[in-house]
């Protein structure tokens, strides 16, 4: 639902009023409110074209929700709210979202988060039991190893993630030799994102690992090995 020339002929009228508790959100007030959001989005980087998903209730931040990715050329993915955390962890990954979206009454569901991460830092093919041999458990092998980890350990590591800027500046002072390997279907990282930083750095090289997602080294080992030898010799 995007707002549109309504936000400014009809400014005060009710956009929706939810049934149930009668809730009235204006035209204006909801173009604000998805514009924000649209902005939101992008600081996070996504891209036009890109894809998040939404995993609430129904309640009135549904539609803006929605409309900050009508308004600003993204896909978006409506997950229904009494799926289980296995449930929404495939389909956030399988939709290749880079954002997730979720309400205070849906966050444990969303804080089941040791599966949704892993599935997260691995792309659908990871699973395959080819993929990086027989006898291989990728996903299973990443969430044993996140289990063991002490408290504070994965909130740590995103709240550094999150938190981190200047990268690009940063990245111009690099006068080493440098390579990048990518994933191509990294939903954590995009690969997008970090070619916008290796295009910072002088002389900087990439590779993007072809069906890989976040965990280069447990998805591609033979292929990143591959890779580091020939940019040391």
């Amino acid at each position: 639902m995007y707002a549109g020339k309504y936000a400014v002929q009809r400014a005060g009228e009710p956009a929706f009023i939810m049934a149930g508790s009668g809730e009235s959100v204006s035209y204006a007030e909801f173009d604000a409110r998805t514009n924000r959001l649209a902005h939101l989005l992008r600081a996070r980087g996504l891209r036009r074209l890109d894809h998040y998903a939404v995993f609430m209730e129904n309640n009135s931040r549904y539609l803006e929700c929605d409309g900050a990715g009508e308004r600003s050329g993204l896909y978006y993915t409506c997950i229904n709210s009494y799926l289980t955390p296995d449930e929404l962890a495939y389909i956030v990954d399988n939709s290749q979202s880079q954002v997730l979206i979720t309400s205070a009454a849906k966050l444990p569901v969303a804080r089941a988060a040791l599966a949704m991460i892993n599935a997260w830092s691995h792309a659908a093919y990871a699973h395959y039991p080819s993929n990086p041999g027989p006898g291989f458990w990728v996903r299973g092998e990443n969430l044993r190893l996140m289990q063991r980890q002490k408290p504070g350990v994965v909130h740590a590591d995103f709240a550094a993630c999150n938190d981190y800027g200047g990268g690009r500046e940063l990245a111009s002072r690099v006068k080493c030799p440098a390579l990048f390997i990518l994933g191509e279907r990294d939903v954590m990282t995009p690969a997008r994102g970090a070619q916008e930083i290796a295009g910072a750095i002088p002389g900087a090289k990439t590779a993007t690992l072809a069906g890989c997602g976040h965990n280069l080294m447990g998805e591609k080992p033979d292929e990143v090995l591959d890779l580091l030898r020939d940019f040391l010799r």
